[in-house]
């Protein structure tokens, strides 16, 4: 039986900490804080005081919705308090006077500052920093943005940002990835949700639609592009995208939306936030989500299906091509927050999401899930410049299975995770952010997914980085160097990723950076442990002669494959009498007899010819490809080495800044190279067959007409007689797919966007994305690798909202170039489509608090697939009632 590891981080003198605290007591300091320009209230302003002598804490607190502040147990003497907003310029240690009467009154007026160019991001540095500075290409989608649109995942507000591919695979199933790298089991980018690494637990793929955010949680999205395991380690080889949620303090009341449109979609949502004194806020949210899913047809399915019902099964209760029309789910999260002094706070998160019904691809094809359970615990604290936090992912597969073998998906796995960070700044140029991570992966699978590796596919992973920011010319230069460490259990080395940046901002509105990142992504639990059948019976052949595909992953050793004493490769056969017992490729003849047998069953009588000796009849080797139902010749078998990290290096140049008063540009430019990039799941064991000339001269020379040989020999030349396996394998004769390293292969890519802002009430966006190349023929002389994406995308959105914002509308254009896509059991052409989008929304005067919102995407319905072995997407139409109390 597996250990789990438990960590805690929340130590019960904490909690006794908190409880003792308990509420502060009336009397001190209070006010209101508005927007200087227009006079209206500011809730969620971080308020804090100190004593003015030895600048040691008083007291914290959030300013409430009519922007309102309260800070109790004030003693007599003289303070220096503080605001701070999102968006706002700071107010630092104005003095105030306490006496021993009254409350002190203390109004502050703050000034709003643009956040197009001045936002403020955490996740590029893992610090607040601003954005324009920040040495990574990042984007922000903010709390409007949100809000002005229906979504039915979070990732559905990152269709018009650049840099990103998404593919849309479902009502609800999504894959997204930061420049190209993409495939149907999306693992290439970080996606957290408030820091917590999102990703389903052993699995590590990005499946949107568990992520159980509502809209009116969101306070934004951060997008870092490229690569940045220097600072969040494995897997963030990519890029990163971070969810943040609003702080129950600054966002308190309560919201409902309710949502409906094509495709019988429902929506519903509701969130509440609320306080308990002036330390303690709460929020707790939830959703619920259905509709009828696109319709697809997987021949392989069918086929499967077929098959077993010929056989006997019973219609009613076979699971191979049961798909289930209609997608659902529902989910929630709750979060506590309590200020224990005014830099310190803690966190504790709780998240579920439950998949009643949705269809994921993966590399062996297509999962029905069912009654699948995912959640979340975290919890944090934060001191100063002291982060600390611990979260564990879970995950149930409940009653999921797979498609094509209607073989049951059991996932009980978890992730536990670790983290600490600290920064230190010894002068006023220099700072140093240092931290360590722990990260634990359990999978336990029964044997479903791993197989016979079920009882050692644990991963371990440590890591540790620095990161050292130094202001060359304050306010003008800054370099940046990072390094980090990590240690996998599975691998050999430690792996180092270093970062370096040159950001340079000779003036406030304009940010020029030269970075070199080099990050890593390390095999995950179906790369090393994968063993499952993908297809029974590939090849049709009679019960006792079956053939099955299986799934496997890259054992510590590697696959290495046995060879006869002439160095010829050594195959296993079912039509062997013992298919345990190796045979030289060039001795198919032995198997004549018991293919006369198979071939009597197919109504081909050759009893009456002898059987040939081995040399009479020679052999040839094809790799099948499963896609596309043929074999690829190959002369010879290679050992598959164990999977190593794959390494990104990338050299980048990026400008950001506003030119004139009403344009703001972006511009990208960057060159990566990759090592041992670890491909998709291809077929390594070469099936053998009879050499059809040989074939067709043996039948002449004993009676049989040109006409009949030359039938008889293709017929017979085309059967599979034998599997080139490695040694140690479970079933020898099965094909085994499996991923494996490619060598070097390098790109240049650019993203560009331009925002023109004509009038306050206007915006013009527009991005584009370009990556020089997204297939590379026979990488290594192994075979082509897809990236999986297009080399041309981009968006056009013009967008308006009033001054009051009581109305806004948006319409949009999304264009992609075609590419060629090979992920696993799935290959082909992904064709180039060009979408329109509207969005609309109002505020309803005659109703405070409610607010209409019509989405529509692919306005022109135009069918397109964006990706293969994923339905024909067409036009999906929301309309959204929101109400806030």
């Amino acid at each position: 039986m597996k250990s789990h590891s438990r960590i805690t981080l929340a130590s019960g003198a904490l909690l006794l900490a908190i409880v003792a605290d308990g509420f502060a007591q009336p009397g001190g300091m209070r006010g209101v804080v508005t927007d200087r320009a227009s006079g209206s209230p500011l809730p969620g302003v971080t308020v804090s005081a100190k004593s003015a002598g030895d600048s040691l804490s008083a007291g914290a607190t959030f300013t409430d919705l009519s922007g309102r502040y309260l800070i109790r147990s004030l003693a007599v003497g003289n303070y220096l308090i503080s605001f701070s907003s999102v968006g706002y310029r700071r107010i630092v240690d104005a003095p105030v006077a306490v006496g021993d009467s009254s409350d002190v009154t203390f109004d502050a007026a703050m000034e709003e500052i643009p956040l197009d160019l001045d936002e403020v991001i955490v996740s590029a540095s893992r610090k607040e920093e601003k954005a324009v500075r920040a040495p990574s290409s990042t984007s922000i989608i903010d709390a409007a943005t949100i809000a002005s649109r229906s979504a039915v995942t979070p990732v559905d507000h990152l269709r018009s940002t650049g840099g990103i591919d998404i593919a849309q695979t479902g009502l609800m199933q999504q894959t997204v990835v930061t420049r190209a790298f993409n495939n149907v089991f999306s693992t290439t980018l970080t996606m957290m949700t408030d820091n917590r690494i999102a990703a389903v637990a052993s699995l590590r793929a990005n499946i949107p639609a568990f992520i159980p955010l509502v809209d009116d949680d969101l306070d934004r999205i951060e997008v870092v592009r490229g690569p940045a395991s220097a600072l969040y380690g494995p897997n963030a080889h990519n890029g990163v995208v971070n969810f943040i949620t609003r702080s129950p303090f600054a966002s308190k009341g309560t919201t409902i939306s309710l949502a409906g449109g094509s495709s019988s979609l429902v929506q519903a949502s509701v969130r509440h936030a609320g306080t308990a004194g002036e330390r303690f806020g709460y929020k707790i949210s939830a959703q619920y989500f259905r509709g009828r899913d696109w319709e697809y047809v997987d021949s392989t399915e069918v086929f499967e299906r077929q098959e077993a019902l010929l056989g006997g099964a019973d219609p009613d209760t076979l699971r191979i091509g049961r798909r289930e029309a209609f997608v659902e789910r529902f989910g929630g999260e709750a979060r506590m927050d309590y200020i224990l002094a005014t830099d310190a706070t803690v966190n504790l998160i709780a998240g579920l999401n439950q998949a009643v019904s949705t269809i994921e691809l993966t590399d062996i094809g297509a999962s029905q899930g069912r009654d699948w359970m995912y959640g979340y615990l975290q919890s944090r604290l934060t001191v100063g410049s002291f982060f600390l936090q611990g979260f564990i992912n879970l995950s149930d597969a409940g009653d999921s299975y797979m498609l094509r073998t209607g073989m049951p998906v059991v996932d009980r796995s978890r992730m536990i995770v670790a983290q600490a960070q600290h920064r230190y700044e010894p002068g006023e140029r220099q700072l140093f952010t240092y931290g360590v991570d722990l990260q634990l992966t359990r999978p336990v699978t029964d044997g479903t997914i791993t197989g016979r590796n079920e009882d050692d596919d644990d991963i371990d992973e440590f890591g540790a980085y620095l990161q050292s920011e130094t202001r060359l010319l304050p306010g003008m230069l800054d370099l940046v160097l990072a390094a980090r460490g990590d240690h996998n259990n599975h691998l050999g080395d430690i792996v180092v990723s270093p970062r370096a940046a040159l950001v340079y901002t000779p003036a406030e509105e304009h940010n020029l950076r030269i970075t070199w990142n080099r990050a890593y992504s390390t095999p995950n639990t179906t790369e090393l442990f994968l063993d499952i059948v993908a297809e029974p019976n590939v090849f049709g052949f009679p019960g006792p002669y079956a053939v099955d595909l299986r799934g496997s992953g890259i054992p510590d050793g590697g696959y290495v494959f046995a060879r006869d004493d002439n160095g010829r490769p050594v195959m296993h056969s079912t039509l062997n009498a013992d298919r345990s017992l190796p045979m030289s490729v060039d001795d198919v003849a032995l198997l004549w007899p018991t293919l006369v047998q198979v071939l009597t069953g197919y109504g081909i009588d050759l009893t009456g010819v002898p059987a040939p000796a081995a040399s009479d009849i020679g052999s040839a080797m094809g790799l099948l490809d499963p896609a596309a139902g043929s074999f690829n010749p190959t002369g010879d078998v290679a050992d598959v080495p164990r999977l190593e990290a794959t390494i990104t290096s990338t050299v980048e140049v990026g400008y950001k800044g506003r030119v004139g008063e009403s344009l703001i540009a972006g511009l990208d430019v960057y060159h990566t190279t990759v090592t041992n990039f670890i491909g998709q799941f291809e077929v390594i064991t070469p099936s053998v067959f009879m050499d059809r000339a040989d074939v067709r001269t043996y039948l002449q020379t004993n009676g049989l007409s040109a006409t009949e040989a030359s039938l008889y020999a293709s017929i017979i030349s085309s059967l599979p007689l034998g599997t080139v396996t490695p040694q140690g394998v479970a079933d020898p004769t099965a094909l085994l797919v499996t991923p494996r390293n490619f060598g070097n292969l390098g790109l240049w890519g650019a993203d560009l966007s331009l925002e023109f802002l004509p009038h306050p009430s206007w915006q013009v966006i527009g991005t584009v994305s370009v990556i020089s190349k997204n297939f590379f023929e026979n990488l290594d002389g192994v075979g082509g690798l897809a990236l999986n994406s297009p080399e041309h995308r981009g968006t056009f959105t013009l967008r308006y909202r009033d001054v009051g914002g009581s109305f806004h509308a948006e319409a949009r254009s999304r264009w992609m170039s075609g590419f060629r896509m090979s992920s696993g059991v799935y290959a082909g052409d992904v064709l180039p489509y060009t979408l329109f989008d509207l969005n609309a929304g109002a505020a309803l005067p005659w109703f405070p608090g409610t607010a209409l919102t019509l989405s529509v995407l692919n306005l022109l319905d135009r069918k397109h697939r964006e990706f293969v072995g994923a339905p024909d997407i067409g036009r999906l139409v929301v309309g959204k009632i929101h109400y806030t109390i």
